[in-house]
């Protein structure tokens, strides 16, 4: 009997710590959507991206993004070519990741005051840039109008 209660405590033991090195490996955004990590190499360009949220005439948000040191690349998602200075960006509202981004514009539609919008960019395999430990995003809160 007590090889079982024995077992059953390195087994749950065991798991819970691979289940901690697999978080640790991982970005968690949102509602369980898991990214590889790439930190940028030191000494190397930092991408960057900041933004701007505007509301139109038709009370619709369009997202213009400005990137530093990182380049769009479409045409190479989800290919071995390229590094951390290229690829495209995840697009979350509310945590919820609502796709990806290739370019400086995109059409948000209707948002409400509260509404978090972030942007995160990612490599051609899908990798969340860091840098220092800390996500290379843009994130702005719908404010009163």
């Amino acid at each position: 009997m007590w090889y079982r209660i024995i077992s059953f405590v390195v087994i749950t033991a065991f798991v819970s710590v691979m289940v901690h090195l697999h978080l640790e490996n991982s970005h968690v955004s949102g509602e369980a959507h898991y990214h590889e990590v790439l930190h940028v190499p030191k000494n190397q360009p930092v991408p960057d991206v900041s933004g701007k949220l505007m509301k139109d005439n038709t009370e619709q948000w369009l997202l213009m993004l400005e990137v530093e040191n990182f380049t769009f690349t479409p045409e190479k998602v989800g290919t071995n070519k390229g590094s951390y200075h290229e690829g495209h960006a995840h697009l979350y509202i509310n945590g919820t990741k609502q796709g990806r981004l290739y370019g400086h514009y995109y059409d948000l539609g209707s948002l409400q005051e509260g509404d978090i919008v972030q942007v995160v960019l990612a490599t051609n395999q899908h990798q969340l840039l860091y840098e220092n430990e800390s996500l290379i995003a843009y994130q702005e809160e719908i404010g009163v109008q």
